[in-house]
């Protein structure tokens, strides 16, 4: 790696941190709500924070192309998590679509409470294929 090629990484490194550092965050926010008329505007901001989060694993150099050059036989995982992308920002919308047209339903706790569980599973799936792929890719031989 080059002396200009080190910034990038630092620069990318501290993007991805400071995306999962936004995305906790946004998920405590929206688990300590309590009224359902709350739910629309934080579910407003927890699909922006996620879609953005999501958009930079995505990216070249992001942490899906990291797993596919550590580790090229993960490719079928990646493709499962990204499929759960697709599936988590629909579900997000729904359930926005469905605070804004309620405002006061209290089925949208349970439900929000649920969404915010699969979040967190995605993300434990995520680093743990993270983490086996660079830990494949470190026992490999010279």
């Amino acid at each position: 790696m080059t002396h200009e090629q080190r910034p990038n990484a630092d620069h990318r490194r501290e993007d991805i941190i400071a995306t999962h550092h936004q995305l906790r965050a946004a998920l405590r926010r929206l688990e300590r709500l309590d009224l359902p008329a709350q739910m629309a505007p934080a579910l407003e901001e927890f699909y922006c924070v996620l879609q953005r989060h999501f958009e930079q694993e995505e990216t070249r150099d992001g942490l899906y192309d990291i797993i596919r050059q550590k580790a090229p036989g993960r490719a079928h995982s990646v493709c499962d998590l990204l499929a759960e992308h697709r599936q988590l920002l629909r579900t997000v919308r729904d359930l926005r679509q469905l605070a804004w047209e309620s405002p006061g339903s209290m089925a949208i706790l349970p439900e929000a409470a649920e969404l915010s569980q699969l979040v967190r599973d995605h993300e434990r799936r995520e680093m743990q294929l993270l983490f086996s792929s660079l830990s494949a890719a470190a026992d490999k031989p010279l």
